[in-house]
């Protein structure tokens, strides 16, 4: 990467997330403070990852950038503390991704979050989650097609029992519509390491369970699923 190109992607930074709390000109201190957390790695694979994200934030186009720079001045107004621990944990996690393509997700989830879409929270059980995560995991998740079921949420089975017992069982129709998705035995596991998947009945057993098995699809897992797809 040459000098100049790697100088566009830093001044690019700095423009889109370093204002100040005021509205100011761009400073340089939350840059330079997580410095030290990037020395793992040569600069120029983080400096790719890192434009990849900010490209994904702004949407690689100038009116986008002016845009999102109000929205993010808006969301850090008076909270200069927040919005430097906030750049931080960016930078690092950044650091932390081991392909580019992970950066540009949580570009686009970043996003959501200045845009008041998706609370800090749970865009950092996204971020953690990605960064665990291999990419074709995500890619084939974002391709899969979703099966729609029905599922009792208010199954009671000891009322069930009481009212077997006395001969009088009242039927009540308390199903909801429920997505299944179908996916490999692998990214199940590794979606279930992060917190994105839960265990069902066909799953209780590691020596049992198919290759390809069909699972209720996470509340979590499904939001992250549709802000990615429509990017």
């Amino acid at each position: 990467m040459s000098d100049n190109k790697a100088e566009k992607i830093i001044d690019l930074t700095l423009c889109v997330l370093d204002l100040t709390a005021t509205g100011g000109i761009p400073i340089l201190s939350s840059i330079k403070e997580t410095a030290k957390c990037i020395k793992d790695i040569p600069n120029e694979i983080f400096l790719i990852k890192l434009d990849r994200f900010i490209k994904a934030v702004t949407s690689n186009d100038e009116k986008d950038v002016l845009s999102f720079r109000k929205l993010y001045k808006k969301k850090y107004l008076n909270n200069d503390e927040v919005r430097l621990e906030h750049i931080k944990w960016l930078m690092i996690k950044i650091d932390s991704f081991n392909e580019e393509k992970k950066a540009e997700w949580m570009g686009i989830l970043f996003k959501w979050y200045i845009e008041e879409k998706l609370e800090w929270k749970r865009f950092c059980i996204f971020v953690n989650a990605l960064e665990f995560l291999l990419v074709q995991d995500v890619e084939t998740l974002l391709t899969s097609n979703f099966e729609v079921s029905e599922y009792n949420t208010d199954l009671d089975l000891t009322q069930d029992y009481k009212q077997a017992k006395n001969g009088k069982i009242k039927k009540e129709d308390n199903a909801t519509p429920l997505n299944l998705i179908e996916i490999d035995r692998g990214i199940y596991l590794r979606l279930l390491s992060v917190g994105l998947a839960s265990i069902s009945g066909a799953t209780l057993s590691l020596v049992q369970m198919p290759d390809i098995i069909k699972v209720p699809l996470d509340k979590d897992l499904a939001l992250m699923i549709s802000i990615l797809s429509n990017f």
